[in-house]
């Protein structure tokens, strides 16, 4: 179910992918961990922290491809 040919991933960004999340009329929408995006963005692209946070809010985060537009989310510790 959660490959229906629908779901938008980001490029380069399996390791930041955690799961799925559905809406009432949408869904699966891809989830991705911000602190995880970030990673990658620096270990891939060579980024310091503030380049990759800034390039994540702009590019990422500040996009919409519609209503399968992936989802960012950000964990709170000790829940």
């Amino acid at each position: 179910m959660m490959d229906d040919g629908e779901v938008l991933y980001c490029t380069g960004m399996d390791d930041a992918l955690i799961g799925y999340a559905m809406r009432f009329s949408d869904g699966p929408l891809a989830v991705y961990d911000v602190s995880k995006v970030i990673h990658v963005l620096m270990e891939r692209d060579g980024m310091t922290e503030l380049e990759a946070q800034e390039w994540y809010e702009v590019n990422m985060e500040g996009s919409w491809m519609g209503d399968r537009t992936p989802v960012f989310i950000t964990l709170i510790d000790g829940g």
